[in-house]
């Protein structure tokens, strides 16, 4: 009950979260980063642009912020819930961890269903094995280069 209190306090803060482009197209594809380095998360941007994957690439700071998002909670509660079509996540998240966003995307039937690719700067090989046994899809190292993603995403039939 204390971390969902504590989660709601957070969000209140502010939303943590900036749309890096944004189109209204119907069914047009959305990433959301969850990425707390600036460069890192420019630099995944620029890749999925590149790829010209995504219509819609929003970029979470903080763990809390990208459930928030997921799930219509705290600053966004207003517009609902959101399933991207892909969650590219840091595991070196302050406050909540990558591993516990994963754990908590996961385990909800609304969520699960979403591919989550670890984003990482290194390959610790037990990490990524517990986050291949949470749910992960694909573990791509930092930083992410324009073919591994095309190699992760055709993978993933995305």
């Amino acid at each position: 009950m204390a971390s969902s209190q504590n989660h709601q306090r957070r969000s209140k803060q502010g939303s943590g979260l900036k749309a890096v482009s944004n189109s209204k197209k119907i069914g047009s594809k959305e990433i959301l980063v969850v990425d707390d380095s600036p460069t890192d998360a420019e630099l995944a941007v620029e890749t999925f642009k590149r790829a010209k994957y995504a219509h819609s690439i929003k970029v979470a700071t903080s763990g809390e912020a990208g459930l928030d998002y997921l799930f219509g909670t705290g600053p966004y509660a207003k517009q609902g819930p959101r399933r991207p079509q892909l969650i590219l996540l840091d595991l070196g998240l302050p406050g909540m961890s990558g591993k516990e966003f994963l754990r908590r995307v996961k385990e909800d039937k609304r969520t699960r269903a979403i591919p989550v690719v670890i984003h990482s700067t290194d390959g610790h090989v037990p990490s990524i094995l517990e986050c291949e046994r949470l749910g992960a899809s694909a573990h791509v190292v930092k930083p992410i280069d324009f073919e591994n993603f095309v190699r992760i995403a055709t993978q993933l039939k995305l």
